[in-house]
C-alpha cells in the first residue's frame, strides 16, 4: 500500500489533468539540498583514491582533477534530467506526512492511497523515457552512493529521512539539448488512468467541509 499526500489544489488539478506530476530534481534543493548528489559524508580520502585510479586506468593521461571534474559534470547532466514522484509506503495513513506534505493546508488536504501494483501498471502504460521504480535506501557515512552515474544515485537519502518510507519513481528527460543549456521543465505530467490507480480518496483529519465543499 502506498500513499500520496496533497493540497486539494493539487487534487483537483491531477483530476482535471488525468496524470501524476514529477517534478525535476534540481528544484528539491530548497526542501534538501543534498537531494540527487554524488555523494557526501565520510570517506574523501578513498573518493579522492577511486577517482586517481580510475583516472590511471582510463584516463589517457588526463590529469586526475579534471577527470573528477568531467565525473561530476555527467553527474549534474543525469541529475538536470531526472524527475521523480514521491509515494509513502505503509498500510495506515501518516499524521507526519499530513504535515509535511500538505503545505501547512491541513484544512484541505487529501490523501490517496493505492498499490504498488497499480502505480507500476499505469506508468509502465505511459511510456515514459528510462523509467526506475523502487525503495529509496537510507543511508550514513557514505561518500559515494554508486561508483559510477547510474540511476541508482537517486534512490539514497540521508538516514534523517527515514521516516518517509519513500517509494519512488524516476524518468529522464528524452530531449538532451535542453538539459545541455539548463532549459528542463520544473516539472512533467505523466498520463494516467486515475480511476484504475486510485483505490481510496481520503480527507485530512483536520478538513474544513464547509469551507471546501463548494470548490469541490
Amino acid at each position: 500500500t502506498i500513499w500520496r499526500y496533497m493540497s486539494q489544489a493539487s487534487f483537483l488539478r491531477m483530476l482535471q489533468q488525468g496524470a501524476l506530476y514529477f517534478r525535476n530534481i534540481p528544484m528539491y534543493s530548497q526542501t534538501d539540498p543534498f537531494e540527487g548528489v554524488y555523494g557526501w559524508g565520510k570517506g574523501y580520502e578513498q573518493f579522492i583514491a577511486f577517482h586517481k585510479r580510475e583516472c590511471e586506468r582510463a584516463g589517457n593521461g588526463m590529469h586526475w582533477q579534471t577527470w573528477t571534474l568531467m565525473h561530476f559534470l555527467d553527474h549534474e547532466i543525469e541529475r538536470r534530467k531526472t524527475y521523480i514522484s514521491c509515494w509513502y509506503m505503509d498500510e495506515h495513513e501518516s499524521e507526519a506526512m499530513w504535515r509535511l506534505y500538505c503545505n501547512n493546508q491541513l484544512d484541505n488536504a487529501i490523501a490517496i492511497r493505492t498499490t504498488v501494483g497499480k502505480l507500476k501498471a499505469e506508468l509502465f502504460k505511459a511510456s515514459l523515457y528510462n523509467m526506475y521504480i523502487g525503495k529509496v535506501k537510507y543511508e550514513k557515512d557514505f561518500y559515494w552512493k554508486s561508483r559510477h552515474i547510474t540511476p541508482e544515485i537517486f534512490f539514497y537519502k540521508r538516514k534523517s529521512f527515514e521516516y518517509e518510507r519513500e517509494l519512488r519513481v524516476a524518468f529522464q528527460e528524452k530531449n538532451q539539448d535542453l538539459v545541455f543549456q539548463n532549459k528542463q521543465e520544473a516539472g512533467k505530467l505523466a498520463k494516467v488512468n486515475l480511476e484504475n490507480l486510485i483505490e481510496e480518496v481520503r480527507l485530512s483529519p483536520f478538513y474544513k467541509h464547509e469551507a471546501n465543499y463548494t470548490e469541490l
